[in-house]
């Protein structure tokens, strides 16, 4: 639950066999109370309406050695009022291990089209980004640092994402920094594995001062 009530759900699932990953997965984001108002102040609005977002995602990453290829496919639903715009987006990846537990990767995310809305052209925020990590081991210790630059098509200039996964046996704790032209936001999270479980939460602040939005992630593995 976000600024002004938004809400913001996510589920997924992946599966690997014969070094295949296979993902399904959706998002959701909707706000059901804006209020319908004319020209003429009154005490109560009149009607409500809703704004939303949707999207279903479906896609495939190969291991291959030391490398990783990605591909994957998105459905995209805006609508506001009575107002909507659908499309499809594809997503491309590739990673490659290096020496010492260094991983170099780029993705290319949002190729597609979507139908007008209302009058307007509606785009996809285009995203590429270039990024690499490093893990550190000690006895049963793992770190790993994080570090990207993304280009994408609703801002100029470049924006900087370091992140850093801290792992002990059963409990992970998380931290994050994005940076951009006018934008500075940082993240904080921890979760505990119980059994098959993993229960994490974290925290995100950012300059714009819009609220702190709360992530509740629940992770279950399968053996």
């Amino acid at each position: 639950m976000w600024f002004g009530e938004v809400g913001l759900t996510q589920a997924g699932y992946n599966f690997e066999k014969n070094n295949v990953i296979t993902h399904f997965g959706f998002k959701y984001s909707g706000i059901t109370d804006l209020e319908f108002r004319d020209d003429s102040p009154s005490d109560s609005p009149l009607s409500y309406f809703s704004s939303f977002g949707l999207s279903f995602d479906a896609g495939k990453a190969i291991n291959r050695d030391n490398k990783r290829y990605g591909i994957s496919i998105s459905y995209v639903h805006l609508g506001i009022f009575t107002y909507e715009s659908k499309g499809l987006g594809f997503n491309l990846g590739y990673s490659i291990d290096l020496v010492n537990k260094i991983k170099v990767g780029a993705v290319v995310q949002n190729l597609g089209k979507m139908s007008k809305f209302k009058t307007d052209e509606m785009l996809l925020p285009q995203r590429i980004l270039v990024g690499c990590s490093k893990e550190f081991n000690f006895n049963h210790i793992k770190n790993s640092v994080y570090a990207s630059v993304e280009k994408n098509s609703l801002i100029s200039g470049a924006k900087v994402h370091i992140g850093n996964h801290f792992n002990w046996t059963r409990f992970n704790l998380y931290s994050g920094v994005s940076s951009s032209k006018e934008v500075l936001e940082s993240s904080f999270g921890f979760g505990f594995f119980l059994s098959r479980f993993e229960i994490a939460y974290g925290l995100r602040f950012g300059s714009q001062n819009i609220g702190i939005p709360q992530i509740i992630t629940i992770r279950f593995f399968m053996l």
